[in-house]
């Protein structure tokens, strides 16, 4: 396990992990889908399949499948001990299921799933906390089965960039990606994406307590000091230092976008090459993106 994902499990672990599905509560108001990798997800899953979440969290997303679905192999996965203990309460708690439900805590880097294991690999606001994208999205095409789709999501280039403008090339301090940014890393890691494009929405919080309070329990005040617990630590002091005043804050709005992505291995659309060309050269053109039966809504 490498340094990096030590210091990322340690953010979501204890406190964070036991308040991990109340962070939402710090939001007044969400205008627009903040979740619009879910309608995908409805579309590609399905009956008996075998389905891996990596960064699986308290398990809300392992528990909506388990629920809907039958004769599935469902695997979660995350780095923090204290989410996998979470996300197994609440499949105990959700009861009678006609699936099988496995809980794996480890690092995705260190190899630990046969190849081709998988039909439906998810990474739900996953990617940008990672040192070394491509690294694990080469991984991620072992475990796929030949005609296995990968689901991710990750926030884009406009999330918050009034507050923190966004810069590409891995230099970002929230880790966004644009479209072209994240579809080059796509590449590289050795996946093709058949359908991308990204959702915009906005945050309303009733003060700016409530979302200094917010990005740190989603871990991004955490990512903003490189998950560096001595810096950060003081960031929490200064926050509770300041909380009376903070809270008398009225009205912060915090702009939102999220790019969502289908995959597939790059060479099961190799014999589309020709179409994969097209669409690259085109990319921002809608009108050509749909004629080849690709999408990507700006």
């Amino acid at each position: 396990m490498s340094v990096q994902s030590l210091k990322v499990g340690n953010v979501f672990s204890k406190e964070l992990a036991k308040e991990w599905e109340k962070k939402g509560n710090h939001i007044k108001e969400v205008q627009g889908c903040d979740n619009p990798m879910m309608k995908e997800l409805e579309f590609e899953l399905g009956n008996g399949k075998e389905i891996l979440e990596i960064g699986c969290g308290s398990g809300k997303l392992l528990e909506h499948i388990a629920a809907h679905y039958d004769r599935c192999r469902i695997v979660g996965l995350d780095i923090s001990k204290d989410m996998i203990e979470a996300a197994k309460a609440k499949i105990d708690r959700l009861g009678n299921h006609n699936n099988i439900v496995q809980y794996v805590v480890g690092d995705i880097e260190d190899g630990i799933f046969r190849q081709a294991s998988f039909d439906v690999i998810i990474l739900k606001q996953v990617l940008h906390h990672l040192h070394d994208p491509v690294f694990v999205l080469r991984k991620i095409r072992e475990y796929l089965k030949p005609e296995g789709i990968v689901i991710l999501m990750v926030p884009g280039g406009q999330y918050q960039s009034e507050i923190f403008p966004f810069h590409e090339n891995g230099k970002d301090v929230l880790g966004r990606f644009s479209l072209d940014g994240l579809e080059e890393v796509l590449s590289e890691g050795g996946l093709f994406p058949y359908r991308i494009w990204k959702e915009r929405f906005i945050f309303k919080f009733a003060n700016f307590y409530d979302y200094i309070t917010f990005m740190k329990d989603i871990g991004g005040l955490q990512k903003l000091f490189d998950y560096n617990q001595e810096k950060y630590s003081e960031a929490f002091a200064l926050l509770k230092l300041y909380e009376k005043m903070l809270v008398f804050t009225r009205n912060f709005d915090v702009s939102g976008e999220y790019v969502v992505a289908i995959c597939q291995r790059r060479e099961v659309w190799g014999k589309y090459s020709s179409l994969i060309e097209r669409r690259e050269d085109a990319y921002h053109d809608s009108e050509v993106l749909h004629e080849t039966g690709f999408q990507s809504v700006q």
